[in-house]
């Protein structure tokens, strides 16, 4: 027969390892790196406007909900238990989106504004055009 103490001391041992352990530091730079592809997919590639405007607005939102999500305060705290998981709600994670503002281009009221004349938000095809751009 199986002790019973000994079985409640396992899982009890079982549980805090699975609470604690952490996945080695270049597993956590996964998470870091998945999280990068993840935004310039959304913004449209590294080099787009998009990108350059709202990136760090989105990078702050994803990893706010991310620590809310897998309860830590920092993706390097990420559990072993949670690793996987954590990989695929990066992967499908999207602004919410009231919380992201997109100013539409004035003049063609289309593309998103990405140039501030003064007057108001253009695009860079309506800016190319206006010679806004060189």
């Amino acid at each position: 027969m199986h002790d019973p103490q000994l079985l409640l001391t396992l899982r009890q041992e079982n549980e805090q390892l699975k609470n604690s352990a952490r996945r080695p530091q270049r597993e956590q730079r996964m998470l870091q790196k998945r999280a990068k592809e993840r935004i310039v997919l959304l913004l449209g590639g590294k080099d787009s406007a998009e990108y350059s405007m709202h990136s760090k607005d989105y990078f702050n939102k994803m990893w706010k909900a991310f620590y809310a999500r897998f309860g830590v305060t920092s993706f390097w705290d990420t559990l072993l238990y949670d690793y996987d998981a954590a990989l695929v709600w990066i992967g499908e994670w999207l602004p919410a989106v009231k919380e992201v503002q997109v100013a539409i281009c004035l003049l063609c009221e289309e593309q998103p504004g990405t140039l501030d004349t003064g007057e108001g938000i253009i695009c860079e095809n309506c800016a190319q055009i206006m010679g806004e751009l060189e």
